[in-house]
């Protein structure tokens, strides 16, 4: 029981670590677009 209780705490860890990495991944893009958006105005 208490494999399966590391388990799911491990799973909660890896989901939290991809909302994590998917919100940073999400801002990088959009920075990007911008400064692209910025340098073809310019």
């Amino acid at each position: 029981m208490a494999c399966v209780k590391n388990l799911r705490a491990e799973t909660e860890n890896l989901e939290e670590q991809d909302r994590m990495l998917r919100t940073k991944a999400a801002k990088l893009y959009a920075k990007v677009i911008f400064d692209l958006i910025s340098t073809d105005n310019n």
